[in-house]
């Protein structure tokens, strides 16, 4: 009965517009310890309704059910590198893929089986987007961006954010995606654990061409940075990953620059995880720098 009369206290004043804070203080005073507790629940609980649609056990049901739920099958991890062409999905029919972002939805929609957003930024213009209207596949976005206008659809889950700086990270990995994933300074890191915790039994790169374009490089360095895109930089990204990949590289937009050792260091723990399960990661992509993975075509 407590917790029935609570709750409708606690909606009520939420509606009315008064202070949650104010709520929290009364409560604390009438020494309602017990009310309190089940009041910071279902506040929550009510706000995640109100803007995801369901429930937070809900999502935790959907990733359980990912636990090795493709061990039979191999996966096409996709990056947006500029090397990489629409045609080249023809040749991993029987993957699951898995996508990062904005990255080949006009094109290829519903090709793609998975898409991982994570970045604050990144997801502040994807949940304006009409292209994911057209996505029929899994939408795992990072639940500190559960603020944000996604779709009813879309399956919140767990990171280490915040951090002070991507380079802060502790390069851990998860090998529970249903109970944490770490950063590592690319959401491709995500798509790795993602793919771990399915079981698949390889995993194939394209696109990771490893690299913001040589005149990028050669005006910002290889030293950790964060700017604000300026003209020049808005055309030198726009030229290496086309605008149809990045639309949230504009002109004005905070951007991290971030060295590619670092990168390396955290796809490298990747491979670590993956190889003592006996599983290979290759680099499939048809230009590429990065050379943590082996190399190998199409058809092998």
């Amino acid at each position: 009965m407590l917790n029935q009369r609570t709750n409708q206290v606690a909606r009520s004043w939420i509606k009315s517009g008064r202070s949650f804070t104010l709520m929290r203080r009364v409560l604390f005073e009438l020494r309602l310890q017990r009310a309190l507790i089940m009041f910071d629940e279902s506040f929550l609980i009510w706000r995640l309704q109100k803007k995801v649609g369901l429930k937070i056990r809900t999502h935790k049901r959907i990733l359980l059910d990912l636990r090795n739920a493709y061990s039979d099958k191999k996966c096409l991890i996709l990056g947006n590198g500029p090397s990489f062409e629409p045609d080249d999905l023809n040749y991993f029919e029987d993957h699951v893929k898995i996508g990062f972002n904005n990255a080949g939805l006009k094109e290829f929609a519903n090709q793609i089986d998975i898409i991982i957003i994570e970045d604050p930024i990144v997801a502040h213009e994807m949940s304006k987007s009409r292209r994911l209207k057209d996505f029929n596949g899994l939408l795992l976005v990072a639940i500190h961006n559960s603020h944000l206008n996604f779709s009813r659809s879309a399956v919140y889950f767990k990171t280490d954010f915040p951090i002070d700086t991507p380079l802060s990270v502790k390069r851990s990995f998860s090998t529970d995606f249903s109970k944490i994933s770490f950063l590592g300074g690319s959401v491709s890191y995500l798509g790795f654990q993602l793919a771990y915790y399915l079981g698949v039994r390889e995993v194939s790169l394209i696109g990771f061409d490893h690299g913001y374009g040589k005149a990028f490089q050669l005006k910002h360095g290889d030293e950790y940075k964060r700017i604000k895109l300026d003209e020049e930089d808005h055309q030198l990204l726009s030229e290496q990953y086309g605008d149809s990949h990045n639309p949230y590289i504009q002109t004005g937009n905070p951007f991290n620059v971030l060295p590619l050792k670092f990168l390396e260091d955290s796809f490298e723990v990747a491979n670590e995880y993956f190889l003592a399960k006996g599983v290979s990661i290759i680099n499939r992509s048809r230009e590429s720098s990065l050379s943590v993975f082996p190399r190998s075509g199409f058809d092998s």
